[in-house]
Parts: C-alpha cells; sequence; structure tokens
C-alpha cells in the first residue's frame, strides 16, 4: 500500500483515534494554489501589483508565493520583461512578507499582517470578503504603506478528499481541519469536503499547542 510503518506503535495506538486532525494546504489540496483574481485599489495598475508581488515573493518558499511568483512571470513575459530584483527580505511566518523592489517597500499578507503593522485595507474590505467566501486565500498588498490591492488564489482539492472524510466518519472518527488561513476561506473549503470543526488562522508554530490542546479535551489525535 506504500505505507512505511516506523516501529509496531503507531499500529496499536491507532485503533484508539478518536479525532483526525487534517491540515489542509498539500493533505485536502493538491499543494499548487494558482492566482484567480487581482483586484486594485483606485488608481493602481493591475500589471505593476503582480510585477513588484511576484519580485518580492521571490524571496519566499511558500506555496502562494510560488503562485504569485508564476502569475508575475506570465504578466511579465507578455510585457516582454523580466521580474525585477528584491532586497531587504524578510518573511513574517503565518503572516505574511516584506521587502524592497525598485526603491519601494512592499508589503504582503493577511489580515493578521495587516493589524500588526496598523495597515489600512477598508478600501478593498468587501471585495476581500467576497473572495474568501468563494474558499480563496487572499492576500493584501501595499506598496510604501498603502494599500494596491489583494490577490487571490485557490487551490484544488485531492480528488479523494471528501471520500476519504466520509469513510472516516462512518467510522464515527471526528475531523477537524487544522490551518493557516482565515476562517471564511477555510469554513468554505471545510464545507466542500465535509468537516464540521474548522481552526483557522494557526500560526504554523502553534499547530503542535493546538493538538495538545485537543488532546487535553480526552481525544485520541491522529
Amino acid at each position: 500500500f506504500g505505507i512505511i510503518l516506523k516501529g509496531g506503535e503507531a499500529l496499536e495506538k491507532a485503533y484508539r483515534v478518536t479525532t483526525i486532525a487534517f491540515d489542509k494546504t498539500g493533505t485536502l489540496t493538491i499543494g499548487e494554489p494558482k492566482v484567480t483574481d487581482v483586484t486594485t485599489a483606485f488608481g493602481v495598475d493591475r500589471r505593476e501589483i503582480l510585477r513588484l508581488a511576484a519580485a518580492v515573493e521571490m524571496g519566499s518558499e511558500h506555496p502562494l508565493a510560488r503562485a504569485v511568483i508564476a502569475k508575475g512571470k506570465e504578466e511579465s513575459a507578455s510585457g516582454g520583461g523580466d521580474l525585477p530584483a528584491v532586497s531587504d527580505f524578510r518573511s513574517i511566518p503565518g503572516m505574511g512578507i516584506e521587502g524592497i523592489v525598485e526603491g519601494k517597500k512592499l508589503i504582503i499578507g493577511n489580515t493578521t499582517l495587516l493589524d500588526n503593522l496598523k495597515l489600512n485595507g477598508d478600501e478593498l474590505k468587501d471585495a476581500f470578503g467576497r473572495l474568501q467566501s468563494e474558499a480563496k486565500t487572499v492576500v493584501y498588498v501595499f506598496i510604501d504603506n498603502k494599500l494596491a490591492g489583494l490577490i487571490a488564489m485557490a487551490d484544488t482539492l485531492k480528488p479523494k478528499a471528501a471520500e476519504a472524510i466520509t469513510a472516516l466518519k462512518e467510522m464515527g472518527k471526528e475531523i477537524i481541519m487544522i490551518t493557516g488561513d482565515n476562517p471564511k476561506t477555510a469554513a468554505a473549503i471545510g464545507q466542500l469536503v465535509g468537516i464540521d470543526r474548522v481552526m483557522a488562522q494557526v500560526l504554523p508554530s502553534d499547530k503542535e499547542k493546538v493538538i495538545a490542546g485537543l488532546q487535553q479535551e480526552g481525544k485520541v489525535v491522529a
């Protein structure tokens, strides 16, 4: 079956499992998100946002970064140019990234990053909510601390994801999804695969604590 067992303990414990916690990206989804929408703030050029955002994302290895880079390169190729270089790149785990491109300070991230940096994204708040409700991951793009636009990305669910969740539920297992994504997008994806309990906006460093919390509730967690 292509399954490697590291000792017999896993098998001995498996029958006692009451709860199964899934990560989202690359587990329930294929892990290859693609850019679906680019929404710009007033007076900002769509291609310019993608070009600068893709340049900053070159410093990141996140699957979402790869999606922005691919779209940025595609747009740059049609415009006949390469992506510019990024300097002073900084990754903020679970929130976003920042860097300098062509003398401009780029900040790309989620609402948590906006709150932390006291940035205002109100102009595109409605568009942000609408895109999230479509099960898309959305990031804000700021250029020199001014809102430039939104980039929305969607990942494809694995073909057997919903089927696997249904089978596990029939075995009486409680299914939980733990993701760094926002609550609205996470709930939409949970609905698509049939997961009722979704824990969203969990930072990578906090996922272990979340599992420990579930175990304290008396659950045996896989």
